[in-house]
């Protein structure tokens, strides 16, 4: 095998182990954000209102109050942001000097 061969095969078997090790960060990055969004999805289902089983029909109270309940949860999760929270967690780890992230041993 020629030296020119040598070294296209190299470069190539190089390139293409970055490339899988890309594909596999971005895979195992776009699984978190789908569990993210199903977790978020869940929290946002709406609740079915409690049927007494002696009664045949719900009454409005118990509707009022469910509907109440959902306005407070709502209430709930926008004063926290989770969007915002998420961003200004990416941006101070952005910011962070890579060197507050390593640690030294000495022997």
């Amino acid at each position: 095998m020629t030296r020119d061969l040598r070294t296209l095969v190299n470069k190539t078997s190089k390139a293409f182990s970055h490339l899988t090790t890309q594909h596999a960060f971005i895979q195992a990055s776009n699984q978190q954000l789908q569990q993210q969004l199903k977790e978020l999805e869940d929290k946002r289902k709406k609740r079915k209102v409690p049927v007494d089983p002696n009664l045949q029909f719900v009454n409005i109270e118990s509707i009022k109050q469910a509907m109440e309940e959902a306005a407070l949860q709502e209430a709930r999760i926008q004063a926290r942001k989770p969007e915002e929270e998420a961003k200004s967690t990416t941006s101070a780890l952005i910011a962070a000097d890579m060197k507050q992230f390593m640690s030294e041993w000495q022997a």
